[in-house]
């Protein structure tokens, strides 16, 4: 069901047609708010719904509740903000730009588990500003002591769904950082750059074609090429099923 997990958000933002697009994921917060209004009170289903909502609210009204939800003026029956969900709050306060890095510091400092450090570090690249982008890409390449799963969270931080305009200036970047990657970062943190940086919002002919260059081209392990041909094929099909909603 819906409900269960962020695929709806990811499909509504990939295959929905631009002009659609906004009002489709506006649709899709308010049903999963909803149903966290609704469903039976502390069920798995209820928690999995209110985390949904608060990663797909958008609208000023939608975020007034993901913020009340963090202060605690805004409460939803059965719901508990443990520290799991109140960082997907953060997470997305931050990502829309109604949470400054001086209140990220703030609650980094107030939660220095491991988990912590990753929400953390995933709110401060989603911070909607040029200099959080660079500093997150900065920190992707050039940090070669930062952990695995840092890495990994400073990732799903830099590429927002809602940011694809200010992450458009790196795609060129990403296609020329790859062979320096997999010549001097282990496979796993290749993987992980190579998938989770590869220009997913661009939904352009023009980025499948530079992805179609770099297959072509350049000399990389066949595990680059792969994960550069499935993020391809991924945009292809999203083209197609904009297309298709237009």
């Amino acid at each position: 069901m819906l409900f269960r997990s962020g695929q709806a958000r990811a499909t509504a933002h990939a295959f929905s047609a631009p002009a659609h697009r906004e009002k489709n994921l506006i649709r899709l917060a308010d049903a999963y708010l909803n149903w966290a209004r609704t469903l039976p009170v502390g069920s798995d289903a209820q928690f999995a719904s209110a985390k949904n909502f608060a990663a797909t609210a958008r609208t000023p009204e939608q975020l007034a509740i993901v913020r009340g939800l963090l202060d605690g003026s805004h409460t939803i029956d059965g719901i508990t903000v443990d520290a799991d969900f109140r960082w997907i709050l953060i997470g997305r306060l931050a990502a829309t730009g109604q949470m400054t890095r001086a209140e990220i510091d703030a609650e980094a400092a107030a939660d220095v588990t491991a988990a912590g450090v990753r929400n953390a570090a995933a709110a401060r690249a989603a911070v909607p500003e040029m200099d959080s982008k660079q500093g997150a890409w900065s920190a992707i390449l050039g940090d070669l002591e930062m952990s695995n799963e840092v890495l990994e969270a400073t990732v799903a931080g830099f590429m927002g769904m809602d940011q694809a305009e200010l992450v458009a200036g790196f795609t060129d970047a990403y296609f020329s950082a790859l062979p320096a990657v997999w010549a001097e970062r282990s496979n796993e943190i290749a993987q992980t750059i190579t998938t989770g940086l590869f220009p997913s919002l661009q939904f352009t002919q023009e980025t499948v074609d530079k992805a179609n260059a770099f297959l072509a081209t350049v000399d990389v392990p066949f595990g680059c090429k792969r994960l550069v041909g499935e993020g391809r094929d991924a945009l292809v099909r999203a083209l197609k099923a904009q297309a298709a909603d237009s």
